[in-house]
C-alpha cells in the first residue's frame, strides 16, 4: 500500500480527535482549593450541595445534573459546581442510556457533596451521582475547576 500525504495528513487528524476532545471538554474556571475560602454560607434558611466529577474517563459524555428533575449544571469532566437549595429531602439524578439517582437530605446553612463518577455503558458511558462525605470530596476536589461563572440557584429553592 501506498502512503500519500493526505492518508497520513487525515490519520493525524484521526489521531488528533480524541485528544482534541478531552482538552475542550474539561473545566478551566478557578481551582476549589482557591475558590472555597472565597464562598459565603449558604443564604440563611438554605443549604448548599457541591457537584463534581473529578474524571476526564468519558470526556465527552457530559450530561445534565438534575436536583429534583430540574437542571443545575453539567456533569464536566475535572469540575465542580455549587447550588443553594431549601433544605430537606432531595434527589440528584444524570441520564444517558439510563437514569441514574441518589437521594440525600440537605441540611440548614450545610454543606452535601456529590460526587459523580464515570461507568463504561453499552453504547455511552454512565455518570452516576453518589454522596460523599466532606473529608473525602474536598480532598477530591482541591485540584478541580469551576464550572460556572455564578453559583446556581436550584428550583427546588422555590419549593
Amino acid at each position: 500500500m501506498k502512503t500519500t500525504k493526505s492518508t497520513v495528513s487525515f490519520a493525524i487528524v484521526l489521531c488528533a480527535m480524541p485528544l482534541l476532545a478531552l482538552l475542550t471538554g474539561c473545566a478551566g474556571g478557578v481551582k476549589y482549593s482557591e475558590y472555597r475560602p472565597t464562598v459565603a454560607a449558604p443564604a440563611q434558611g438554605y443549604g448548599r450541595i457541591w457537584f463534581y466529577r473529578p474524571s476526564a474517563m468519558g470526556a465527552g459524555v457530559q450530561p445534565a445534573v438534575k436536583l429534583d428533575g430540574q437542571q443545575v449544571g453539567n456533569a464536566v469532566p475535572h469540575g465542580y459546581f455549587h447550588v443553594e437549595t431549601q433544605p430537606g429531602p432531595h434527589t440528584v439524578s444524570t441520564t444517558t442510556e439510563w437514569t441514574h439517582k441518589t437521594p440525600l437530605t440537605v441540611s440548614t446553612n450545610g454543606d452535601s457533596y456529590i460526587r459523580l463518577n464515570m461507568m463504561i455503558g453499552l453504547l455511552v458511558g454512565h455518570v452516576i451521582p453518589k454522596e460523599v462525605a466532606e473529608s473525602k470530596a474536598t480532598n477530591d476536589m482541591k485540584n478541580l475547576h469551576l464550572v460556572t461563572k455564578e453559583p446556581k440557584q436550584s428550583a427546588a429553592t422555590s419549593k
